[in-house]
């Protein structure tokens, strides 16, 4: 059997890559948050109990090719050409200290809410000088503008609560049209996942219904929502597919 020849370098190149390939991998079990952002703090810092960050329920949208980065309670928000490197706007006009931001684009117009807040707009959002345009959302409110300019607006967070959607009117300060639409009810008997506790072992405890999330995708609607509260390590995201007829799995 013969071999091609490699040479002294080719074969040194074969070694250390065998050498390194062997070698146990020390960073395995290490991760970083990849976004380099500053975030505030709640309570400060070197309070008791000890301080956390509430820079929770982050959302991006993007506006003319470029990145703009919401998330509860940070004093503004960020923008980013490339979602690497990017630039803090601290806007007048808008109540960002709020939690769960949702943000959509119509046209040239930015629309920010968040829970309980106002509908607000812009469209110069790197200025950051922003308007009132509508009635409040409710709590840990999704807005969703649909392929036909549609607009809609999912909430819901209480204890074995609901997840709701109204369909909103941009002409009319964001009043809704019709009546508002239940999708989702808390049911603990037929989703294991909605059962608060650490392995979901505590049936008789309230379950938190929050955080609702809407994407279209390939003409089917799936809505999200977080159960069963954030105090536990089995909280998690739900995702319901829309067919014909209501929500399933």
């Amino acid at each position: 059997m013969t071999f091609p020849k490699i040479g002294y370098a080719g074969l040194l190149i074969i070694v250390q890559y065998v050498l390194l390939a062997a070698a146990p991998n020390p960073y395995k079990n290490t991760f970083c948050n990849p976004v380099n952002v500053s975030y505030n703090f709640w309570p400060q810092a070197g309070s008791t109990p000890p301080s956390y960050r509430e820079a929770a329920d982050p959302g991006i949208v993007v506006y003319k090719n470029d990145y703009y980065l919401f998330a509860s309670h940070s004093g503004g928000y960020w923008w980013s050409t490339d979602m690497l490197n990017w630039s803090f706007v601290t806007p007048t006009g808008l109540n960002v200290d709020n939690y769960a931001p949702t943000v959509e684009i119509l046209g040239d117009t930015m629309y920010y809410t968040a829970g309980g807040a106002s509908i607000y707009k812009t469209t110069n959002p790197k200025g950051g000088v922003w308007t009132v345009a509508g009635n409040a959302a409710p709590s840990d409110p999704c807005l969703f503008r649909d392929d036909d300019n549609t607009f809609y607006c999912y909430g819901g967070c209480s204890a074995n609560g609901v997840i709701t959607v109204s369909r909103l009117d941009p002409a009319k300060s964001f009043g809704t049209v019709g009546k508002t639409d239940t999708c989702i009810i808390s049911n603990r008997n037929a989703h294991g996942f909605e059962v608060p506790g650490e392995c979901n072992e505590s049936p008789g405890n309230d379950s938190w219904i929050e955080g609702s999330w809407m994407t279209k995708y390939k003409n089917r609607y799936y809505l999200q929502y977080a159960v069963p509260g954030t105090q536990y390590r089995s909280y998690a995201e739900f995702r319901g597919m829309r067919r014909t007829s209501g929500w399933s799995p």
